[in-house]
This record gives C-alpha cells, structure tokens and sequence, in this order.
C-alpha cells in the first residue's frame, strides 16, 4: 500500500513536472520573430508610421524598404525627385549640382543664344571649363547642317555663346 502511494505521489509530481516545464516552456517560446510573423500569428496591428504589432510581450516594427530613391547626380533637375513620406526636397540649383543656377539661364537667355533660338530643358555642367552646356534649339533661320548647337555660359566671366557642335567634313 504505502508502496502504491509513493509510486502515485510520484506519477503525480512527474506529470506536474511535465505541465509546469510545457507551461513554462511554451510561455518563453515566442515563435514570432519579425512584423510579419506577428500578423500572421493574428495579433493586432497598430495604425503608426511605420506599422506596429504587439504579441503580447513585444512590440515589433514594419521594416519599410525605402520610399524614394533620390535621384540627385542623375543628371536631370526634377522638381519632385520622390513622392514618398521622408523624402528629400525638390531638386534646385541650391540643393543639387545638376540643377542650374536661374541666374545662368538668364545670362544664356539674354545672349545670342537666346536671339538664335530657344533653350532645351537638357544640360549638363563641365567642371573643367566651369561652364554650363545647356542643348539650344535653334530657329530655322539660324540652323546649320550636321550640327547640335549648345548654348555655353561661362561661370567664370558669366557670358553666354552658342557653340553649334558640328559634325562632318567641312567644305572648301
């Protein structure tokens, strides 16, 4: 008899054992270990920026992959470089070094480039020169064979020439 007892006292406490370590085991075992995990485990989603979701012991955070891109030193002035939260500025001659200086445009506007034709939105910057190429679309009266004229403003002397970039063989 007292053997029974100490054999079932014993059952007993194996099995308490057993449920304590499974509860505890079970209660220090997280299987989430990201934002998605998280969701997928059913636990709420809190509306912030960046996304949140608590399981009950932890709060984890929506990992975003950047918004934007920015495109500065791509060669092109854009008034709006992204459209996504925490982006950087539009683009300007301030901000950026592919964006001209109005000041510069103006020059080239008041030249002969601006009598001979009219400046495209494509330009680029020299840095050995320190002068800008802004492409100029010439007005057919002006316009030579084989060429691609540019308007050229000098920062240095901060005048303005058309250079017409022309190609071919020249004839005598």
């Amino acid at each position: 008899m007292k053997r029974r007892i100490v054999i079932s006292v014993s059952l007993i406490l194996i099995i308490a054992v057993i449920i304590i370590s499974i509860f505890f085991f079970h209660k220090n075992y997280n299987p989430i270990k990201d934002f998605e995990s998280c969701i997928e485990a059913g636990y709420p989603v809190m509306e912030s920026y960046p996304r949140q979701c608590f399981d009950g012991e932890k709060t984890w955070t929506e990992e975003l992959e950047s918004l934007c891109v920015d495109n500065c030193g791509n060669g092109i002035c854009e008034e709006i470089v992204c459209q996504g939260e925490r982006c950087p500025c539009s683009e300007n001659w301030e901000t950026c070094l592919d964006c001209i200086n109005p000041d510069y445009l103006e020059i080239a506007e008041d030249s002969e480039c601006g009598q001979k034709g009219d400046l495209n939105s494509t330009y680029f910057y020299n840095d050995n020169s320190r002068t800008w190429w802004i492409d100029l679309n010439v007005y057919p009266e002006f316009a030579k064979s084989n060429c691609n004229p540019a308007c050229v403003v000098s920062e240095e002397n901060l005048t303005a020439e058309i250079n017409w970039r022309c190609t071919g063989l020249l004839s005598e």
